[in-house]
C-alpha cells in the first residue's frame, strides 16, 4: 500500500483496466497523505479509520476518516472507541508581517472546547519529516474557547511568505503521539495580512485572508474581493445540433465582477504589467485590460471567444476574453482569481511573481450545490459579494439570487465570515441568458409533473 495518493477498491468481479471505473465496485476510497486527510496516518504509525463505520458515507471525503485510536491500527477487529481527544487546532498564521508590526510573524492555536487544555509536549512544524521543530514546554495552557499565539522568535523557524504548511501534533510526556493532529496549508500572503481558518456551510475547512492580524484573539473579518467570481457555467446543456451549443467547451465560461465604484486594472503596472490569472482555466488575462466600475468580464473556453456574445445575447460593450485552454470539470473544480505580488528580497533573479488569491470557490456537482447548473441549462450564480465565496449557500442557479438556507451546522469558531467594507451589488443582467431560462423551465416542469401525479393518486384513485 502506497503512502498516497492512491485508490483502494473492493470489487465483486474482475477488476477493469482503469482503476477509477466504478464497475463491480463494492467499496472504494482514494486517500492521500496530505491535508485535509488525517496526517497522523501519513508515516506517523496510525491507520485511517471511518469515523462511523455503521453509516453510509462518501469514502473519498477526508472528513469521514480519523486516525486510529492506537498506533499500528486494529487489523481484523473494530477500532476501539477513542478516548476523548482534545482537538486544539491551528487558527491563524502571519507569514509576511508589515515592517511596523513589532510582534512579527506568528502561529495561533484555538481551543474550541469548554475545558482548558495543556499542550505541553505537543509540537509545531512546517515539515512532517522534522516533526518536533518546536515542542511546547510544560504548562502551556490554552484556555477554554481561548487562543495561544507563538511568535517566530520563540518558534525557532519561519514560515514562507510565498506559501507553506504548519502542523500541530499532539504528544504525551514521553513524546509519543496521541493521534490528534491538525494543520493548515496556505499560499502567498500580502504584506500585513494573516491567514485565518474558517469553516464554510458544509463544514469544509478553508483558509482566507484576514483584514488584520489578531494574535491571541478571535479572527478579524475577511478581506473582501474587489474583483469577485460571480458566475460559473461549468456544464452547459448540449443540444442535438439544432440549437446553439453542440459542444460543452464552446459554451463554458467564468464571469468576474468589479464590486467597487471605480474602474480596476486587471494587471499590475508596477510589476512589469503582469496580468491577473484564472486558476482552474489555466488562463492569464490579456495585458492592459481595465474592468469598469460594477461591470463584468467573461472568460470563456469558446473559440473564438467572441462567439459567446451571441449565445448569451450579451450587449456589444460586454467584455469577453479567451479562449482559455483549461476545461471546467463537470464533477467539480477549484476556480481561483489571482493577482501578482512583488517578489521578496530573497527571491532569485528572474523569478516569476508570486500570485495572491483574490477570490476562490471549489464548486461541486451534487447537493447542496444547485443541480440545475449540472447539465440542465443553468449556471452557478454568486448571490452576495460581501459573503465568503467558497460556500455552497452563497450560490444558486438563477440571477438575481438569494442565499440558500443550509441545515444549521456547529461552526467551531464563534466568528462571522462576513467581510469588511461590504459592497453588496447584485448582478442585474436585465434578461436571463437562454441556458438559465431553460434550467428554470425544467425545474418548474418537474414540480408540475410531481404535483399532477400526487393529485391523481390521492383524489381520483381514492374515488375508484
Amino acid at each position: 500500500i502506497g503512502a498516497g495518493p492512491e485508490r483502494i477498491t473492493l470489487r465483486s468481479g474482475p477488476a477493469p483496466i482503469d482503476p477509477e471505473t466504478p464497475d463491480n465496485r463494492v467499496a472504494s476510497v482514494r486517500y492521500d497523505n496530505s491535508l485535509p486527510w488525517p496526517i497522523m496516518a501519513a508515516d506517523r504509525g496510525f491507520s485511517l479509520v471511518p469515523r462511523d463505520a455503521s453509516a453510509i458515507f462518501d469514502h473519498d471525503d477526508p472528513r469521514n476518516w480519523r486516525a486510529s485510536t492506537e498506533r499500528n491500527g486494529s487489523p481484523g477487529v473494530d477500532d476501539p472507541t477513542p478516548l476523548e481527544r482534545v482537538e486544539v487546532i491551528v487558527n491563524e498564521v502571519l507569514t509576511n508581517a508589515a515592517a511596523d508590526y513589532v510582534q512579527g510573524d506568528f502561529v495561533e492555536l484555538y481551543n474550541p472546547s469548554a475545558k482548558d487544555v495543556d499542550v505541553a509536549y505537543w509540537s509545531l512544524t512546517d515539515k512532517l519529516s522534522q516533526p518536533k521543530r518546536f515542542v511546547f514546554p510544560e504548562k502551556s495552557i490554552v484556555k477554554a474557547n481561548g487562543y495561544l499565539a507563538i511568535h517566530e522568535d520563540a518558534l525557532g523557524f519561519g514560515l514562507s511568505s510565498l506559501g507553506d504548511d504548519i502542523f500541530l501534533l499532539a504528544a504525551d510526556a514521553d513524546g509519543e503521539y496521541t493521534g490528534h493532529a491538525h494543520g493548515l496549508s496556505f499560499e502567498a500572503a500580502e504584506r500585513g495580512r494573516s491567514w485565518g481558518r474558517i469553516e464554510n456551510g458544509l463544514l469544509l475547512e478553508r483558509v482566507a485572508a484576514l483584514s488584520e492580524p489578531t494574535p491571541g484573539a478571535a479572527n478579524s473579518p475577511l478581506v473582501p474581493a474587489s474583483i469577485a467570481l460571480a458566475e460559473i457555467n461549468y456544464h452547459p446543456a448540449v443540444t442535438d445540433g439544432n440549437g446553439d451549443c453542440v459542444d460543452e467547451q464552446q459554451c463554458e465560461y467564468v464571469r468576474i465582477f468589479n464590486t467597487l465604484g471605480v474602474e480596476l486594472p486587471l494587471y499590475d503596472a508596477e510589476l512589469n504589467n503582469t496580468a491577473y490569472r484564472i486558476g482552474g482555466l489555466n488562463y492569464t488575462l490579456p495585458g492592459g485590460l481595465v474592468l469598469p466600475a460594477r461591470s463584468s468580464m467573461y472568460i470563456t473556453t469558446a473559440s473564438p471567444a467572441e462567439s459567446l456574445r451571441a449565445r448569451l445575447a450579451l450587449p456589444a460593450d460586454a467584455l469577453i476574453v479567451g479562449p482559455a485552454p483549461g476545461v471546467l470539470s463537470n464533477a467539480g473544480e477549484t476556480i481561483t482569481l489571482y493577482r501578482p505580488l512583488p517578489l521578496p528580497d530573497s527571491a532569485p533573479a528572474g523569478s516569476d511573481f508570486p500570485l495572491l488569491i483574490m477570490d476562490r470557490v471549489a464548486y461541486r456537482d451534487d447537493p447542496p450545490w444547485p443541480i440545475a447548473a449540472d447539465g440542465a441549462g443553468a449556471a452557478l450564480h454568486r448571490c452576495e459579494f460581501d459573503q465568503f465565496a467558497d460556500d455552497a449557500s452563497n450560490w444558486n442557479s438563477f440571477s438575481p439570487c438569494t442565499r440558500m438556507t443550509l441545515p444549521p451546522t456547529p461552526y467551531r469558531q464563534p466568528t462571522s465570515t462576513k467581510m469588511i467594507n461590504p459592497t453588496p451589488t447584485p448582478v442585474t443582467a436585465g434578461s436571463l441568458p437562454l441556458p438559465a431560462v431553460l434550467g428554470i423551465f425544467l425545474g418548474v416542469l418537474v414540480v408540475v409533473v410531481v404535483a399532477s401525479v400526487l393529485i391523481y393518486l390521492f383524489v381520483f384513485k381514492k374515488k375508484d
